[in-house]
């Protein structure tokens, strides 16, 4: 259940406000500010957006990489669609799938959901996103995976983050206490968890692409979780009583 929070309140608590802004003025940095923010579209699970499920009728995962790698702006490079495999004798469940920067990983029960493979996918092409640019993100111990769950937002794909996070799960002994996902390049793999942000991180992430591009919520209620309209809405008052935060993070350059 979601405390009350008045318009202006953050839903989210000081640190990791602060710790999220500074992510995504980051991102404005290496990326290209706000000129290349500006081509970055709220994705949403319509066939107009992936027209390989109203083609093949089937939920190919090539063929949804494919539409993700077009909405996330990285389709410029051949990638190479793998499905996960663990080796029999290795106790710690490493992959033996190839580790090359230009490998796509993707889990056998994820196979046949297409919103599944729509995040898995957003999320490798965030962290190879990632991979190269300088300066590092500000990441500090074991929050990698988190700057990869904003960058995903940041390429479009917060409605799929924010339907999957699971609200408030704790992890001893990481930093923010948030939950390491089951991806390949996580290093948590046991963890059966699909994103390192809670609920409410993502939340606010989507609260702030919508605020950075001035778009009303509406267009994509019908594919939130019911009980997201509310903070959603809460986040994005609280955005709208703070003009500051949002111009801080569209100037920077």
């Amino acid at each position: 259940m979601w405390p009350f929070k008045s318009a202006s309140e953050s839903i989210l608590d000081a640190e990791d406000e602060a710790w999220q802004l500074d992510v995504w003025r980051w991102m404005f940095h290496v990326w290209g500010g706000a000129a290349d923010f500006r081509l970055r579209e709220l994705v949403l699970p319509t066939h107009a957006a992936f027209p390989s499920l109203t083609a093949a009728k089937s939920c190919d995962p090539n063929a949804i990489f494919a539409d993700v790698a077009r909405l996330a702006r990285m389709d410029d490079q051949s990638y190479d669609v793998v499905e996960e495999t663990y080796s029999q004798t290795d106790p710690d469940g490493a992959s033996d799938a190839a580790a090359s920067d230009q490998v796509i990983l993707y889990r056998q029960d994820e196979a046949g959901d297409a919103h599944r493979l729509t995040l898995r996918f957003a999320l490798e092409l965030a962290a190879l996103k990632i991979a190269p640019a300088q300066p590092p993100p500000p990441a500090g111990r074991g929050l990698e995976d988190c700057v990869t769950d904003l960058a995903a937002v940041y390429l479009g794909f917060g409605v799929f983050g924010v339907n999957a996070a699971i609200q408030s799960e704790w992890v001893p002994g990481m930093t923010r206490g948030m939950p390491g996902r089951a991806f390949g390049r996580s290093g948590f793999l046991k963890e059966e968890r699909t994103t390192a942000l809670r609920e409410a991180d993502w939340t606010f992430a989507l609260a702030m692409f919508l605020a950075l591009k001035e778009a009303p919520i509406e267009p994509l209620l019908d594919y939130l979780k019911a009980d997201l309209e509310n903070p959603l809405r809460q986040a994005m008052a609280y955005l709208k009583s703070k003009p500051d935060i949002v111009s801080d993070v569209a100037r920077t350059e």
